[in-house]
């Protein structure tokens, strides 16, 4: 049964004691304020990005990130043999998650990365619903495991991002919060920022290598922009992905990355240059949503 309708105290009553049953040790941080410059300090790389002990955001450097991912790929543990192959029907057991996890507590053993990884699992299709047997099962594409040249867990032959038990136990914590406030991520300009900017954004902005300039000139403008995180802990891995891809989108909206998305383009290539002053555009992510299958 798929999303079974009396389900919801089911739902209340296990998924949320299995998520605070293991307690993960997460990445802390200071309070993150982006910027554009690099340093030489210790920085931990998390999709493509980094935050040092200022808890000043910047792109990861290459050394950073090569030497993150020998240091994952060394400690990474042998694959089993029935998690190697690529299926569209990679099937987690809340029941026997829990079961694991309480093991490897009580007898004081560490988390394998089969766990860690969710059994390879990318994506969720189906969550089945077994009141009868108090288990709930998540379903979906699922292959082997690598860590790839910038740290990330990804799929071994896809290159696709691995769920991580990490971000889906702040998912289970965090679902019942976020389905009344939701899940954010901001990186906005200070009040300071936006006055610079509206001195350099007087006259009309040009097209081509002009509005290069002007872009490099707005940024310097704004100077370090405040991050924020709400409906998920600060200090979560979950937060440092959403931070990482609201950082991208950033870049992509400036010109400085390349679009992943057909016909995308990028706010310099929409500025005309008709225009006189500007506005600090919006770009976002919002879910494709389908009509949910239920008995």
């Amino acid at each position: 049964m798929l999303y079974r309708a009396n389900a919801a105290n089911f739902f209340r009553g296990y998924l949320l004691p299995l998520a605070v049953m293991f307690t993960v040790v997460s990445m802390c941080c200071s309070p993150i304020v982006a910027q554009t410059n690099d340093n030489d300090q210790y920085r931990q790389a998390v999709g493509g990005i980094s935050v040092d002990a200022d808890g000043v955001l910047n792109s990861a450097r290459l050394d950073d990130m090569g030497a993150l991912a020998k240091l994952r790929g060394r400690a990474m543990q042998n694959i089993p043999e029935g998690m190697k192959s690529t299926t569209a029907e990679r099937k987690i057991s809340l029941r026997q998650l829990e079961n694991a996890l309480a093991d490897c507590v009580n007898n004081n053993k560490p988390v394998p990365d089969e766990i860690k990884y969710l059994a390879g699992l990318q994506r969720i299709n189906y969550v089945f619903v077994y009141p009868e047997r108090q288990d709930v099962v998540l379903v979906g594409v699922g292959e082997a495991w690598k860590v790839d040249g910038k740290g990330n867990v990804v799929g071994a032959k896809s290159g696709g991002p691995v769920i991580l038990l990490d971000d889906l136990l702040v998912a289970l914590r965090t679902a019942r919060g976020a389905s009344q406030g939701g899940i954010t991520c901001s990186i906005d300009p200070t009040p300071e920022g936006l006055e610079r900017m509206k001195q350099v954004t007087t006259g009309p902005v040009s097209s081509g290598q002009q509005a290069q300039t002007f872009a490099a000139a707005l940024a310097k403008s704004l100077g370090m922009q405040r991050i924020s995180v709400h409906g998920v802990p600060a200090t979560s891995h979950f937060a440092r992905v959403l931070v990482a891809a609201d950082y991208r989108m950033k870049r992509i909206a400036m010109n400085l990355d390349p679009s992943p998305v057909r016909g995308l383009k990028s706010y310099l290539q929409m500025i005309s240059p008709r225009t006189r002053g500007i506005r600090t555009p919006r770009f976002w992510l919002e879910p494709s949503y389908a009509a949910l299958l239920h008995d």
